[in-house]
């Protein structure tokens, strides 16, 4: 039997994306593609940091987690300086893909 996504009453027709990317956390990957996230750099940080209660807190009694350690963060920012060096900018982000990305113009590549 096809399952049926309600939304506000309304049925949803099914989508497909056109491609899927995979975002590159802390283990060292390869990237396909790397993006330019420097303009949006201490937004994504202070989001981070919202989730206070996940990160180091020297004072915490918890367990300590791979998050929770006092290098993760640094290791977030390390990570995102190595990748926005391999194209030219400040910060980057690094995703994998299965299939080859295409573009229909070489200009469109930076």
């Amino acid at each position: 039997s096809k399952i049926e996504t309600v939304f506000e009453g309304e049925v949803q027709k099914e989508w497909r994306p056109a491609a899927v990317y995979h975002y590159i956390q802390s283990s060292y990957v390869t990237p396909d593609l790397v993006v330019d996230v420097s303009d949006y750099w201490d937004q994504k940080m202070e989001s981070i940091k919202a989730y206070g209660s996940q990160f180091h807190d020297p004072d915490s009694s918890e367990p300590e987690t791979f998050i929770s350690s006092s290098q993760f963060l640094d290791l977030i920012e390390a990570r995102s300086l190595d990748l926005g060096k391999t194209i030219g900018v400040a910060h980057g982000e690094g995703f994998t893909v299965e299939r080859v990305p295409g573009v229909r113009d070489l200009f469109d590549l930076v």
